[in-house]
């Protein structure tokens, strides 16, 4: 019995691998392997580069220009796929192993959960996994996944180290340590990541009242770890843009970042997103599956705040997804539905504990309330289904629209490769410049208003570069006069 009164505190507390958590963790297993079939095959594996993709990859791709790297942006998933990226593997290459590191990373993630939620943890998880974000987003070289999980495995092991409670015991010390130093890990990652997600959920979690006001140790670290992981992204954009000040400037201005107004617009346009396109704005109506999606995560999220006891680490994992949704919803003007992913991860933990005291009243329920629990324990789960379906349709569909807008862009890109011939070259577009440049292998600029491309193309020229305009679906050559070279399906390619 400890200084609590509570008999066994020092074995809760210290051991975190018995059998009790054996189960949980078999699920968490099984849900990755889960997690990568339903990855592969509901979302085309060979599908082309997006915007941003294109962006990252260019970084390190060893047969493409250098594509232009905004402040908003950070080298972290850049520096998770150059060891293939710049060994020049096909994209589906890295899709694949992108989405088995993903599944295997949510697992790992979810199981530093197991302790403070038992089988919640891979409740939480398959709520997650199963959401059409993370089937379609785990084989994109994109970083919200990838902060997503982080901020998990961050606010999981700030649980663990705020929940050490018998002082002067050395493996309770031990396990204390090694908990603050990978939660200032997992932070310092998500902000080499995900700058400004790791800043609004260490601001999050300072403010949790069960860490702030009692552990200055954590607090210290929670703040070290942000700032290490922020450091690359500090010294790169100070020597880009002069200063720290003209970095955040440049930042806030490429991520369309504003502090007042259109609240209500930008709740209704990620509402109207949560089906899809993976892009807004959109004027298509709100989604009325996409809603009670997230509704019904925040309804098993109440459950788990409700129950009595409660579970320890559920008031931080719902702090901390509200924080990191409102800084979307409230300070950005961007609208995507992978902006939100870190706040889906952490409001499935919260869910999937709330999810575990359902089924826990109903296998507990007394024989004259079985008939009660028995019905609200069907009507879970035929939500949970509903939805599950709704969200691997959701994918399938996504997934397919994406994939053959991507490949008539590729396909564009691949034919000024073509012409080009393996000579040097600069092409203009009028849509996706990004990926017209990956393609091509050619440099790339878009038509920008107010600006000729003329004169860039003729420098471009001079310098012995063929020369390109790529002109989109729906679009005119911003250039009078040029000689159709080749067109393909919408794409008409032209030479000045």
């Amino acid at each position: 019995m400890n200084r609590n009164g509570r008999r066994g505190d020092d074995r809760e507390v210290i051991d975190r691998s018995g059998d009790a958590n054996r189960g949980p963790v078999r699920a968490l297993w099984t849900i990755a392997a889960v997690s990568v079939v339903g990855q592969l095959a509901l979302v085309p594996i060979g599908r082309a580069a997006s915007w941003d993709e294109a962006i990252y990859l260019s970084q390190v791709a060893p047969d493409a220009p250098t594509l232009p790297f905004v402040a908003s942006r950070a080298r972290g998933i850049v520096a998770l796929v150059a060891p293939l990226a710049g060994t020049g593997v096909p994209l589906t290459a890295i899709r694949i192993l992108l989405a088995i590191v993903a599944a295997v990373a949510i697992a790992g993630a979810f199981r530093v959960w197991v302790h403070p939620l038992g089988w919640g943890a891979p409740l939480g998880a398959a709520l997650f996994g199963s959401s059409w974000l993370v089937l379609l987003y785990g084989g994109e070289v994109m970083p919200n996944l990838w902060s997503a999980i982080l901020a998990v495995a961050a606010t999981g092991f700030a649980v663990e180290a705020a929940s050490v409670d018998v002082p002067g015991h050395p493996d309770a010390e031990r396990h204390r340590r090694r908990s603050l130093f990978a939660a200032g890990i997992a932070l310092s990652a998500m902000a080499f990541v995900r700058p400004s997600d790791a800043v609004f959920l260490a601001v999050a979690l300072v403010f949790v009242p069960a860490f702030s006001r009692r552990d200055r140790r954590l607090a210290a670290t929670i703040g070290a770890g942000v700032l290490a992981g922020l450091a690359p992204w500090i010294v790169e954009m100070t020597v880009r843009f002069g200063g720290p000040g003209g970095a955040v400037r440049a930042a806030l201005d490429a991520s369309h970042v504003s502090a007042v107004g259109g609240f209500g617009e930008r709740l209704l346009q990620h509402a109207a997103l949560s089906d899809g396109p993976t892009i807004g704005p959109v004027s298509e109506p709100v989604s009325v599956l996409g809603v009670a999606w997230w509704l019904w995560l925040v309804v098993l999220a109440v459950v788990a705040l409700s129950a009595r006891p409660r579970r320890r680490g559920v008031t931080a994992a719902v702090v901390a997804a509200a924080a990191l949704g409102a800084g979307y919803l409230v300070f950005v003007g961007g609208y995507a539905p992978r902006f939100l992913l870190p706040a889906l991860a952490l409001l499935s933990v919260a869910a999937g504990a709330g999810a575990l005291s359902l089924g826990a009243r109903w296998v507990d329920a007394t024989p004259g309330r079985s008939r009660g629990a028995i019905a609200v324990g069907a009507i879970a789960l035929a939500i949970t289904g509903l939805l599950l379906v709704w969200n691997v349709a959701t994918a399938v569909r996504v997934g397919e629209a994406i994939g053959s807008t991507r490949a008539t862009e590729r396909r564009a890109g691949e034919t000024v490769r073509e012409l080009a011939a393996g000579e040097d070259c600069a092409v203009v577009a009028t849509a996706a410049f990004p990926q017209i440049g990956l393609a091509s292998g050619c440099r790339s600029r878009p038509v920008r208003p107010g600006e000729d491309p003329i004169a860039w193309l003729a420098v471009r020229a001079s310098a012995g570069d063929r020369v390109f305009v790529a002109v989109g679906p729906g679009t005119s050559s911003p250039i009078d006069g040029a000689g159709v070279l080749a067109a393909t399906e919408g794409w008409t390619i032209y030479e000045p």
